[in-house]
């Protein structure tokens, strides 16, 4: 991920580009679909610390990546 700001000086903005934010972009949209405000990804639940209950959807596909994507709502 790359956190930075663009733009020209009398018009800068701070933005975040990479497959992190577009595979959380991505899950944002699958809200809907799902009835959920918040859908994390294997790589979320694998956070350290990370214990809170969750229900495995299941693997998605993901517009732009290869492989589905495995992932949880809140339990």
């Amino acid at each position: 991920m790359l956190a930075r700001s663009v733009g020209p000086r009398n018009r800068v903005n701070y933005t975040v580009h990479g497959d992190a934010v577009n595979l959380a972009a991505r899950r944002e949209t699958l809200n809907w679909d799902y009835g959920e405000r918040v859908l994390a990804s294997q790589a979320s639940v694998d956070l350290p610390g990370e214990e809170s209950p969750r229900q495995r959807i299941g693997e998605l596909p993901i517009r732009g990546k290869r492989s589905a994507v495995t992932v949880y709502r809140p339990a």
